[in-house]
């Protein structure tokens, strides 16, 4: 569970308690609630938003199934074509 420290007294309306300034404690606050000066996440860390290298991984991945699939298609084409032509 992510840990916070509490800059000044603050109530945590999720959790009907009051932390005091100073205080270090754990919660998991509501999806799309931001931080504001009152309480810092200390841990874990914050994870960093995806990186341009990432997403070139990201697409070099996205063009490489594209072309497998792309080859396994034309396969596919020519051998009921050879079949089609020897029978």
């Amino acid at each position: 569970m992510p840990k916070y420290i509490a800059h000044v007294k603050t109530w945590l309306g999720h959790e009907n308690r009051m932390v005091e300034p100073g205080e270090e404690f754990e919660t998991t606050f509501p999806d799309g609630m931001k931080l504001s000066g009152n309480i810092e996440l200390i841990e874990p860390k914050p994870t960093r938003t995806r990186t341009r290298k990432t997403v070139t991984e990201t697409e070099v991945e996205t063009d490489q199934v594209d072309e497998a699939d792309g080859e396994s298609d034309t396969a596919d084409t020519e051998t009921p074509d050879t079949e089609a032509g020897e029978a």
